[in-house]
């Protein structure tokens, strides 16, 4: 009983709207209604035994990543900078010998 029928759009049916993404008792369709909505996309079948997908990571996601990375090299490349110019200031400085 792993599988489902699940309403791909709003159907109404007997004066009942079954709203997107709703599961559908077939009980209450004849066999050609359920196959004339399938053939026409107002349903599909799911597997619920079967786990989903990630989801594909969007272009924000993906632009976001991205901007995370180039932050850090920032802060990195700033750091580094920053050790490097203290380092050369504690060179230059006259001990007390």
């Amino acid at each position: 009983m792993a599988k489902q029928v699940v309403a791909a759009m709003k159907i109404m049916h007997d004066g009942k709207d079954i709203a997107i993404g709703d599961v559908i008792d077939r009980k209450l369709f004849a066999d050609e209604q359920l196959t004339r909505l399938y053939e026409r996309g107002a349903i599909k079948i799911e597997d619920s035994s079967v786990k989903p997908k990630a989801a594909e990571p969007t272009l924000d996601d993906l632009t976001r990543e991205t901007e995370k990375a180039e932050a850090e090299a920032k802060a990195k490349a700033d750091a580094d900078a920053k050790a490097k110019a203290k380092a050369e200031a504690d060179a230059k400085k006259p001990t007390d010998k």
